[in-house]
């Protein structure tokens, strides 16, 4: 029988990958920059390219801490009720 941490823990686990897994890669400000670099011929604003990076990265951070915490909170209960179920189990 599997254990409810590790089936509640699959469950955080997966939904943190799929809510991260777009986020890998180019994000589309910087596509849109270095785009924008290569039509004008002008250099590459390293600098803001740096900061556009890091704005976007603590904005998604923020998000995935976000959907972490409700995800938790939703599934507190579930594994409360896979536990009781299994402790219900063993003790017949």
């Amino acid at each position: 029988m599997v254990c409810a941490t590790s089936v509640w823990l699959i469950l955080v686990i997966s939904r943190v990958v799929s809510v991260v897994r777009p986020w890998l890669g180019h994000s589309p400000s910087d596509s849109r920059l270095l785009e924008q670099a290569k039509k004008t011929k002008q250099p590459i604003d390293i600098k803001g390219l740096e900061e556009s990076a890091i704005k976007e990265f603590v904005q998604k951070w923020d998000e995935v801490k976000q959907t972490i915490a409700a995800t938790t909170e939703r599934l507190h209960p579930e594994r409360d009720e896979l536990t009781e179920e299994k402790n219900q189990v063993t003790a017949d």
